[in-house]
C-alpha cells in the first residue's frame, strides 16, 4: 500500500481548521489570535518521522513545486508497496487557508524547500 498524505496544514476543506501538521503559532478558524494566544500552541507533528519509527518501508517528502523528484518518489514508493507500506508526505500550499494566490502554489512550494521550511528526504527501512 502507498498512503500519501496531502498536507497544506490545516483541515482546509473544513473551514481552515487547525491539525496536527499546522505550524505552531499559526493561525486557523480554530485558534485563537490575541492577548491571550499567538495561534497554535503546539509543534507541529512530524509524520514522515513517526512513520519511519513504525516500520514503513519506504517514506519520503515532496512537493508540488518539485515534480521530477515527486515521481522518482513515487516509483520507488510503488517498489517498495510490494512487500508493505510506503508513505510520501506531499506538501502542498492551499490558497484559500494561506490566503494567498492561486497562482502561487507552485512558487510556494519551491520556496518551501528551497528555504528549508520543507526539506525533501527519503528513506528506506531494511
Amino acid at each position: 500500500m502507498i498512503f500519501i498524505c496531502y498536507d497544506n496544514e490545516a483541515y482546509m476543506n473544513t473551514g481552515i481548521q487547525r491539525s496536527s501538521t499546522t505550524p505552531q503559532r499559526s493561525w486557523t478558524t480554530t485558534t485563537t489570535i490575541g492577548e491571550k494566544s499567538r495561534g497554535k500552541r503546539q509543534a507541529p507533528k512530524n509524520m514522515p518521522l513517526i512513520m519511519l519509527a513504525h516500520d514503513a518501508l519506504y517514506v519520503a517528502t515532496a512537493s508540488l513545486g518539485h515534480m521530477e523528484d515527486y515521481i522518482h518518489k513515487l516509483k520507488k514508493a510503488k517498489e517498495a508497496a510490494r512487500d508493505g507500506l510506503a508513505y510520501i508526505h506531499l506538501f502542498t500550499p492551499c490558497p484559500t487557508g494561506w490566503r494567498s494566490p492561486s497562482n502561487l502554489g507552485i512558487k510556494l512550494s519551491r520556496l518551501a524547500v528551497e528555504t528549508r521550511y520543507f526539506p525533501l528526504w527519503e528513506a528506506e527501512n531494511e
